[in-house]
């Protein structure tokens, strides 16, 4: 109860309503919760304001420790600076945008290769020499 009074609301409270919904849908309670617990509520806000939301859904969907690490060490201080901000931001959008990119290559390459190995597997070992050897 204490929690939700004191970082929960005011979080929701503070945020640019959007933001907080993506994160909400995309992270569990429970996950949200943790991270609450173990940093101060500025530092959230600091970290929504100025990086990647996307980005931060997957900090605060991986281990707690780094996302807590993330919110309430170095980078949660950072933000305080306004052209640190900035730049932080422009970069995480670079960085997720780097990590969606790879997510999609390597879904790419294994719907490739199931394709493959089905079309390999209704081959005869005749077949399969053959196509090897073209």
């Amino acid at each position: 109860r204490g929690l939700l009074r004191d970082k929960a609301v005011p979080l929701l409270q503070s945020s640019n309503p959007a933001t907080v919904a993506q994160l909400v849908q995309k992270v569990s309670a429970s996950h949200l919760l943790d991270i609450l617990r173990k940093v101060e509520v500025e530092g959230v806000l600091r970290l929504l304001e100025n990086t990647n939301i996307d980005l931060v859904v997957r900090l605060f969907n991986g281990p707690l420790d780094y996302a807590v690490k993330c919110v309430a060490g170095s980078l949660a201080e950072a933000l305080r600076n306004p052209v640190a901000a900035r730049s932080v931001k422009q970069l995480t959008d670079v960085l997720n945008g780097g990590f969606t990119a790879t997510e999609k290559a390597v879904a790419d390459m294994q719907a490739n290769l199931r394709i493959k190995k089905e079309a390999w597997a209704g081959t005869t070992d005749g077949e399969a020499d053959a196509k090897q050897s073209a």
